[in-house]
């Protein structure tokens, strides 16, 4: 098993966008919070070529996808 992974030093917007990576929601985030959560590996990276288009596709990891929701259960309360 990997190593327990650190979301407590995380900003906000990393946190939200790991969220919505996680859940199936919006790709569309700041490229600098992107680069960051893949340099960190919470996140990998899949550049899709079609022609002269490149649609950039974002996925988590399962066993980050386990220690975040983990994270999460631990950190939110219900309703936040």
């Amino acid at each position: 098993m990997p190593d327990k992974l650190d979301f407590n030093s995380l900003t906000q917007t990393q946190i939200d966008c790991l969220c919505a990576i996680a859940f199936g929601g919006s790709q569309v985030w700041p490229k600098q919070t992107l680069n960051f959560l893949v340099d960190k590996g919470l996140i990998e990276h899949h550049p899709i070529r079609d022609g002269v288009f490149t649609t950039h596709t974002y996925e988590m990891p399962s066993h980050v996808h386990i220690q975040f929701c983990e994270w999460c259960s631990d950190t939110y309360t219900e309703g936040e």
